[in-house]
């Protein structure tokens, strides 16, 4: 050890910040089973519901559709005005409303605030040579899209989406839990 150090013989103190370590919610906290689907069930369900390519390179593949062209697996428009909800393409987790939906001009769906926060996950993304915040299905993993600090009030968030990692439920449709 080098005696000459300037921390050599005084009395050194450390803070060691704990990290709280928690298990993760099996039921979120408006009532939806959020239990991971494992890959192969997934990849499963993406065949027999017919995902296209777009929509396979989006959940998969962390891909991104063209603006302005997105549809949801069941054929619903990017820009469509319809009141429903967004589920998960694969899996079927609520994910937004329409009463969150907003027009951005950006050519993808938008909204300020997603159904449940626990049924999303949020993770920093650096790809593309740029710093975001990407957006995922907390049940599946699969890639929606990313959240900018630049929405509307109340929160000031835009979570911008592609239309195919999504399936539109029209209003009065059940949504299973």
């Amino acid at each position: 050890m080098d005696c000459n150090h300037p921390l050599a013989g005084k009395d050194l103190t450390f803070e060691i910040e704990l990290l709280k370590v928690t298990e993760p919610k099996k039921v979120s906290d408006s009532g939806y089973k959020l239990d991971r689907i494992p890959l192969e069930k997934q990849i499963e369900e993406a065949q027999e519901t017919g995902l296209d390519d777009t929509a396979l390179d989006v959940i998969f593949s962390h891909g991104t559709e063209r603006a302005f062209t997105g549809k949801t697996s069941d054929g619903t428009s990017h820009d469509s005005k319809a009141k429903g909800t967004y589920v998960c393409a694969i899996g079927g987790l609520p994910l937004f409303s329409s009463e969150h939906k907003f027009e951005s001009g950006t050519g993808w769906p938008s909204f300020y605030q997603p159904i449940d926060p626990d049924h999303i996950i949020e993770r920093k993304d650096t790809s593309a040579g740029m710093v975001r915040v990407e957006v995922m299905c907390a049940r599946t993993g699969a890639h929606l899209g990313h959240v900018f600090p630049d929405g509307p009030e109340p929160t000031g968030k835009r979570y911008c989406i592609n239309s195919a990692a999504m399936r539109f439920v029209p209003e009065g449709e059940e949504i299973p839990k």
